[in-house]
């Protein structure tokens, strides 16, 4: 009969190992004993505590084990000198089921994703143990539970672990049966099974065979719970009897219990309590490896809690918060497959945006900034345009160099900047040569040398990283390294054993799988925060335990299912896999250890989710516990524990901000928003040189635009930012480019008929003459649609052909109404005041005179004199202003003006000359008309404008119910509050600013 010692949690398992020890060494120190401990975080704690609770025996002579590693160390060398089963021959070999003639039906349609790939890798790990079930197909059977597509899930997992172990590979089910045939004859050191945790059920048979050998056999548990049906029905099935105590719960355990307001200051509260006791704010201080943070799986608590300790200073341990594929590295090997695969800008850029340091050495930090303006300025998308790049360049240098009449030779600004656009050039044709190179390649191991090779290139070298990367988080050169080392091993899919076909879908697709592999743990566990899942702690050694995230839906956990595993699962299947209810039995067996265990436990709950939206509430495990009021961050930071430097400048006093520049300036925008009157944050610039009026030529659009939104003026026509959008972006013809093809399509339509000589000129769109073009316009569009489809700002072609019927549809129906109104062109696109300077339209205002420039889109007679035009390929739902105020407050005064000169230039003294906005848009065309009387208003507002120019008030404009302006707001946020400012100055003129000395 095996011994079995009852022990409570925590530091009373090391004290029951001790006892256990001491008989089985009897006293010889070095006599050498075997311990068995189960996942998680039990050897570590003993190994932390048994060298000072042994005295001077120290722990020489005692090996701590699992049962796997036992396994392979027991194991005959022809099992164990095996190569393992390692994720990336895992990963191959489901492929290959899935490209392969026995790919289920079920599964054929989906073979290609990796999503698919992903899960069936997954499935095959948790299938392992089932080859060891006596009837391993009868077993998977009960598993599918009628579900064809579980069965075959299961079936290709099945198949793929099989193959390898057949081609000689070892796996863990084949290192247990091999060691399993062993025990009999085998002499075995005496042996020491902790059981604080349940052991996996897969291996639960080597471990009884292990027991049952063995001659001297100790069992050290923790009582279990008298629900915990997994941990009783394991611990009999060791101990071979009905000895089982359990234990309860202990009310009260918690030592404190909060309500926090969310997850994000739940967190926080944490850590700030984590600091009061590292810094001794609550009595002596405590190292900061002797304080764990436990949290619950999934919802982010690891990434929360890492980064608040990271932002306080404080180091921490414990899995890394993520997978390979979340770090920089990973990120790098991702996008580089991204980039090898569609090697266009968004890929390439997406690759330089993540890791610029190592390819960009020579042209500086901030290299792909310039790349990528650059590159919008040549519009340049696609793969194919790359090869039209330096042409694209140069053709442009040379128009910059006409339009401000500097020599034809490339300047030397013109030189250097051609030199850094090559390097990108050179980055471009390194990816595309590497591909080239991997898609004729004819072996895993050469393909992932060029890989390897072509990352480096990217992410540098671990020579190079450890000294770059000096200030970069540890977690991110062992993510590099482990990268690295798994593309390394996927030369074994050479291995003749298990030969595995290599193409550069399958590389792209094993490499994405295993990035998505979780990171191993970081830092020192001597030195930092223990930070680590719930289930770690059913052993843990600490004087304090912070379990945050003890919500109900959280905890306890529900059933964990998946493709394979049911709630319902037969039992003969939970012999072998592990069942629905595995993770919440540990998570529930790892907080009753804690509670029983006697150290300061302090756990936390959320009230709200501000991410997902909605209420939360405390888990039933805290039933019947008085929890603390933790009311919001505000309180947190202004009453608590310094949290980071920043919080540090809120305690400092009044004066702290003026030491540092970026608090002072965010201090001055806050200020400027609780003015009545408007500052120089709402665009009260002041008189500037530059705002002059009267010193340069104005296109009347830049009044509207002042009128229309101040913000909007500065920042096109003071600051010239360019706010073409992006070529890669565009999904349909931006408003821009559709309004230049209808303006060029009917000014070719007029400048061609005025060319005719006038003896054979037909009447203007007369009988067959309209007809014409129609089919003169339909060519005309399809040309200039070719040279935006050339830059990349056509759109996509089904977005396109729609809009090309719908133009076309506006384009005839404007000709035909203009054949019935039997109208004349006298001019098309007019320009005046863009030559020397002579025609321009001079306005005197009281501010001076004012010029303006600009081209009419058409001049024709009519029957009762000139009629001006101005196209529009936008809704006609903003239209001319009303009688009242034809001008619209300055927002439309390119018809009167535009009535002026062509007054000027083409009317008669009897003439009539009116103006009309024409849109165009949606198949149709709708124009309206400039009301009499519009000149004095307009003058009107030209003086209010230009007064504004020189006076530099630039403010936002009047809000209204259809208010969305891009330029105030961006992002659709806060137009609110511009909204309230903009009428406060309006109803409230006389109001005084805030002073620095006033309370406000």
């Amino acid at each position: 009969m095996v011994e079995i010692e009852w022990v409570g949690s925590g530091g009373e398992v090391a004290h029951g190992v001790e006892r256990a020890l001491d008989h089985l060494q009897a006293g010889d120190p070095l006599r050498e004993v075997v311990v068995v401990t189960p996942p998680g975080s039990t050897a570590g704690t003993l190994r932390r505590l048994l060298p000072g609770a042994r005295g001077g025996h120290g722990v020489a002579g005692i090996r701590f084990t699992t049962v796997v590693d036992l396994a392979l160390e027991l194991a005959p060398d022809e099992v164990a000198a095996r190569r393992p089963i390692t994720p990336q021959l895992l990963a191959a070999a489901v492929r290959r089921e899935l490209s392969g003639p026995a790919c289920p039906p079920e599964l054929e349609a989906v073979r290609d994703h990796r999503s698919t790939l992903d899960a069936l890798v997954a499935a095959a790990e948790r299938l392992r143990n089932v080859h060891l079930s006596p009837d391993a197909a009868a077993t998977i059977d009960q598993l599918a539970q009628g579900s064809s597509t579980r069965r075959a899930i299961a079936a290709v997992a099945s198949r793929a672990r099989a193959a390898l172990v057949a081609a000689g590979f070892r796996d863990e089910p084949s290192v247990l049966r091999a060691a399993q045939g062993v025990l009999p004859t085998t002499d075995l050191p005496p042996l020491l099974v902790v059981f604080t945790d349940c052991y996996h059920p897969g291996q639960l048979g080597f471990l009884d065979a292990l027991v049952a050998a063995a001659v001297e056999v100790r069992v050290v548990a923790i009582r279990p719970h008298p629900e915990d049906l997994v941990s009783i029905d394991q611990i009999r099935r060791l101990v071979g009897d009905d000895r089982i105590e359990t234990a309860s719960v202990r009310v009260g355990a918690p030592s404190r219990v909060v309500s926090c307001p969310d997850q994000d200051e739940e967190v926080r509260h944490a850590v700030r309590g984590v600091i009061g006791l590292v810094t001794g704010f609550e009595g002596a201080p405590i190292a900061a490896d002797r304080i764990a943070v436990l949290h619950p799986p999934g919802d982010g608590y690891a990434r929360r809690i890492t980064d608040e300790l990271a932002r306080a200073g404080l180091p921490w341990s414990g899995p890394a918060p993520g997978t390979l594929a979340e770090s920089i590295a990973g990120a790098c090997t991702r996008l580089l497959l991204a980039a090898l695969e569609r090697c266009d800008r968004t890929n390439v850029f997406r690759l330089l945006d993540v890791a610029p340091l190592w390819p960009t050495r020579r042209a500086g930090a901030r290299a792909t900034t310039r790349w990528r303006s650059t590159c919008r300025e040549l519009k340049l998308v696609t793969e194919a345009d790359w090869a039209r790049a330096p042409q694209a360049l140069a053709d442009r240098q040379a128009a910059q160099r006409l339009r401000f009449g500097q020599p034809p030779e490339p300047s030397e600004q013109d030189v250097r900047a051609t030199r850094q656009f090559e390097q990108l050039l050179e980055i471009v044709q390194d990816l595309r040569r590497t591909r080239a190179r991997l898609a004729g390649a004819d072996s895993w191991t050469a393909a992932t040398s060029m890989l390897l090779d072509t990352l480096s290139r990217h992410i540098g070298t671990e020579t190079w990283r450890a000294t770059a990367w000096a200030e970069i988080p540890i977690w991110q050169h062992r993510a590099a390294a482990q990268i690295e080392q798994r593309l390394r091993a996927l030369a074994l899919l050479d291995d003749p054993a298990f030969p595995v076909p290599y193409s550069f879908a399958d590389l792209h697709q094993i490499v994405t799988s295993l990035i998505d592999a979780p990171l191993g743990r970081q830092g020192d566990p001597a030195t930092g925060v223990r930070v680590l899942g719930l289930n770690h702690g059913v052993c843990l050694d600490a004087d304090v335990v912070f379990v945050v995230g003890l919500n109900d839906g959280v905890l306890p956990a529900m059933p964990s299912e998946d493709l394979l595993v049911r709630r319902s699962m037969p039992p003969s299947c939970s012999q072998w896999i592990e069942s629905a209810t595995w993770t919440a039995d540990r998570l529930r067996r790892s907080w009753i250890s804690l509670a029983n265990s006697g150290v300061d436990l302090r756990v936390s709950f959320a009230r709200s989710d501000l991410r997902r939206g909605g209420d939360l509430y405390p888990s039933t495990w805290l039933a019947g516990l008085e929890a603390e009021l933790h009311e919001s961050h505000a309180v947190g930071l202004r009453d608590e524990r310094v949290l980071t430097p920043a919080e540090q400048v809120r305690h400092s006093g009044p004066d702290a901000a003026a030491h540092l520049e970026i608090v002072r300036r965010r201090a001055l925008a806050v200020r400027s928003r609780l003015q009545p009157v408007p500052t120089e944050f709402d665009g009260q610039l002041g008189p500037h040189p530059q705002l002059d009026p009267t010193s340069r030529a104005h296109a009347i659009t830049t009044f509207e635009a002042l009128a229309t939104c101040g913000t909007t003026y500065f920042l096109r026509q003071v600051l010239r930012i360019d706010d073409t959008v992006d070529p890669a972006l565009i999904t349909s013809i931006e408003a821009r480019d559709k309004g230049d093809l209808i303006h060029d399509t009917l000014q070719t339509l007029v400048e061609e008929w005025l060319a005719l000589p006038a003896p054979d000129r037909p009447a203007w769109l007369q009988g067959d003459h309209l007809d014409a073009c129609r089919a003169r316009a339909a060519q005309l569009v399809d040309s200039h649609a070719a040279r935006l489809r050339s830059e990349n700002r056509l759109g996509h072609e089904m977005a396109w052909a729609l809009d090309r019927r719908m133009l076309l549809e506006a384009i005839s129906k404007t000709l035909a109404d203009e054949a019935g109104a039997r109208t004349e062109p006298l001019a098309a696109e007019h320009a005046f005041g863009l030559g020397d300077g002579a025609d321009e339209l001079t306005i005197t205002t009281a501010r001076g005179p004012l010029r303006f420039r600009g081209r009419i889109d058409r001049i024709d007679r009519t029957a009762n004199g000139v009629r001006v035009t101005d196209f529009k390929s936008t809704s006609a739902a903003t239209k001319q202003g009303s009688s009242a105020d034809p001008v619209d407050g300055g927002k439309k005064l390119q018809l009167p003006i535009y009535a002026e000169v062509a007054r000027r230039d083409f009317g008669a003294e009897d003439d009539d000359v009116s103006a009309r906005y024409l849109y165009l848009r949606r198949s149709t065309s709708e124009e309206t008309r400039l009301a009499d009387g519009a000149w004095e208003p307009c003058l009107e507002q030209l003086d209010v404008l230009a007064g504004r120019m020189a006076d530099g008030d630039l403010r936002p404009g009047m809000p209204h119910d259809k208010w969305a302006c891009s330029s105030c707001s961006p992002d659709s946020l806060g137009l609110e509050i511009v909204s309230l400012r903009v009428k406060a100055w309006t109803t409230e003129p006389d109001a005084e600013p805030i002073t620095e000395g006033s309370e406000e």
